[in-house]
């Protein structure tokens, strides 16, 4: 069975703390039996969604425990679909992106719920921004990372029998709502590098590279993953704060932004002594 989760575990770079010790291991729990059964990855994706939309739309009743204990069941799931699908060799393009886009809804619905619930509707948009663009951060610095070491980011999915319309539907959606922040971040992440190694001589530019993208960034940027942010929610909508969560963002932001100022100390550095 350490086999079969292995194979379940997707290869990254780093680790998101609260998926690899508590997340991964519940979601196994879930993925052996349902392995054995018709189930398929995104039946459990719109599961997982339900339950999250269910979820958070206690929050504004002023409820406290449930919502907090049902988004924790939500992010087990969500580990689960993708955990069933490289376990049982049913990845898809299409289901990767179903899997984002639900998430998407899900987490507009949680703001939505958090405005509704403190009356700050400005505070739960911002929020709400500030989860996507830290959500994309950490997505683009990862794969950053992997190209400029000449990884695979993604292995290619082992189902290639997607239906073309479901396909292009979730892709649109995707390139709708995910595409402009993508375009941005990965903008922002090669144009500071470009600027900071602009008297770089070509030999330096790949050491360079992958001194840009350090994985100690990653080390940050992967901790600020979906489990986490579910979990921090969970924890201030269990104390009766949920705009908390959105003031924990805040703090996230600035942490990336330190992040930033980091990594551009540690290339310039090592320009100076390369």
């Amino acid at each position: 069975m350490d086999g079969f989760y292995q194979k379940s575990v997707k290869p990254r770079p780093r680790f998101e703390w609260s998926s690899k010790y508590i997340f991964r291991p519940l979601a196994h729990l879930v993925v052996v039996p349902l392995s054995r059964t018709p189930v398929t990855p995104p039946m459990v994706v719109m599961f997982h969604t339900l339950l999250g939309l269910y979820a958070v739309a206690l929050i504004p009743q002023g409820q406290t425990l449930l919502p907090a204990f049902l988004m924790q069941i939500k992010t087990v799931l969500d580990g689960a679909d993708g955990q069933l699908a490289r376990a049982t060799g049913q990845t898809s393009e299409t289901g990767r992106y179903l899997d984002t886009n639900m998430d998407f809804v899900v987490n507009t619905a949680l703001f939505l719920a958090i405005g509704a619930q403190s009356g700050q509707w400005l505070q739960a948009f911002l929020g709400w921004v500030l989860l996507a663009l830290i959500g994309t951060t950490d997505f683009q610095w990862e794969a950053a990372h992997q190209r400029s070491r000449g990884n695979t980011f993604r292995a290619t999915p082992e189902q290639q029998n997607d239906n073309p319309l479901v396909l292009a539907l979730m892709k649109g959606f995707y390139n709708v709502v995910f595409g402009p922040q993508d375009r941005l971040i990965r903008a922002w992440n090669d144009g500071r590098f470009q600027a900071i190694t602009r008297q770089a001589r070509p030999d330096q530019l790949q050491e360079a590279s992958q001194v840009y993208h350090t994985p100690r960034i990653l080390d940050f940027s992967m901790n600020m993953g979906l489990a986490t942010q579910f979990l921090l929610a969970g924890v201030c909508i269990a104390l009766g704060r949920p705009l908390w969560y959105v003031y924990a963002l805040y703090v996230q932001a600035g942490v990336l932004l330190l992040l930033q100022g980091y990594r551009e100390h540690l290339t310039r550095e090592f320009l100076k002594k390369s």
